[in-house]
């Protein structure tokens, strides 16, 4: 999901960096941008930070959401935390996603007036991902667990895993992958599941699932 929105993100940061140039150095291009006196331009920066407000708070809620998922520990036929490695990439990635949105915060922010509130959306969402990766980049926080009807894994993003439609189990490069109906493929690293606790996991997970739909590799039972 996150990598869906921040290409989405990309894509409406892109041309609007471009046209915010053209109007901070009151530049004309293309017969219809006049620099500052471009039409529009005022709603049209509006209508982006409403939209890029909206994807940036909905990959934060699902991320924070993974308290409110994980404290109800009752749910779970099995709960266990990732490895550090698994942790630390998750920083990582974090990491650099706030040196994206601090450069792109800043340049909206100075360049022009009509981006000075997209700037300070992206400063903002800055700010969440540092206070997450304060607060939530930890072995109690970032967690997986199986339930009736899937897997959940918490990470940079909040992640399901349902057994309904699924057709296939198998494990490549360090990772599961799930395969449903329709072909849909969905994966995850298996660093996102400590190693001590692996064992444990493939058993719950193998008395989850309906082996008599699913077929399961033999080398999920190895790892």
């Amino acid at each position: 999901m996150s990598k869906k929105v921040n290409i989405l993100l990309a894509l409406l940061i892109i041309p609007s960096a471009v046209l915010a140039l053209l109007i901070g150095f009151d530049l004309n291009a293309l017969g219809f941008i006049q620099g500052v006196e471009t039409p529009f331009a005022e709603a049209y920066f509006i209508g982006v930070s409403f939209i890029s407000g909206s994807l940036l708070f909905w990959l934060a809620f699902r991320r924070w959401s993974s308290f409110f998922v994980f404290k109800n520990k009752k749910q779970f036929l099995w709960l266990g935390s990732s490895t550090p490695t698994h942790i630390n990439r998750v920083r990582f990635y974090l990491i650099l996603e706030m040196l994206f949105l601090i450069i792109v915060g800043f340049y909206f922010y100075w360049i022009s007036p009509f981006t000075l509130y997209l700037g300070l959306i992206f400063l903002a969402a800055t700010f969440e991902k540092l206070l997450f990766v304060m607060l939530r980049c930890n072995t109690k926080h970032l967690q997986a667990g199986i339930i009736k009807n899937g897997l959940v894994i918490a990470d940079r993003d909040l992640s399901f895993f349902y057994f309904s439609g699924l057709t296939s189990v198998s494990t490549q490069n360090d990772s599961i992958y799930l395969e449903y109906r329709n072909d849909l493929c969905l994966s995850f690293p298996i660093h996102a599941i400590n190693k001590e606790d692996r064992a444990s996991f493939i058993e719950h997970f193998l008395i989850a699932v309906d082996k008599k739909k699913v077929f399961v590799s033999d080398k999920i039972k190895s790892l």
